[in-house]
C-alpha cells in the first residue's frame, strides 16, 4: 500500500490506530509518530485512538523492504 502512494506521489501517511492494538508497537517500530490522540464511541463503548504519521513514506518502505 505505502509503495503505491509513494509511486502516486504522495509522500506522508497518517494512520489512525486503537490505543490498545497490539500492532501499535509495531507502527512505532516502523518509525511512526505519534501526533494526536482521540476517542470516538461505538456502540456505547469509548474506545481511545492516536494518529501515528510518517513524514517520508519512501523510509518507511525501506524498513519494510528490509523485514
Amino acid at each position: 500500500m505505502s509503495a503505491d502512494l509513494h509511486d502516486q506521489g504522495m509522500t506522508s501517511l497518517l494512520a489512525w490506530v486503537l490505543i490498545d492494538n497490539p500492532s501499535l508497537a509495531f507502527y512505532k517500530k516502523l518509525g511512526g509518530v505519534e501526533l494526536e490522540r482521540g476517542t470516538y464511541t461505538i456502540g456505547g463503548q469509548t474506545l481511545e485512538n492516536v494518529a501515528m504519521g510518517w513524514t517520508d513514506t519512501h523510509h518507511l518502505l525501506e524498513l519494510l523492504e528490509e523485514e
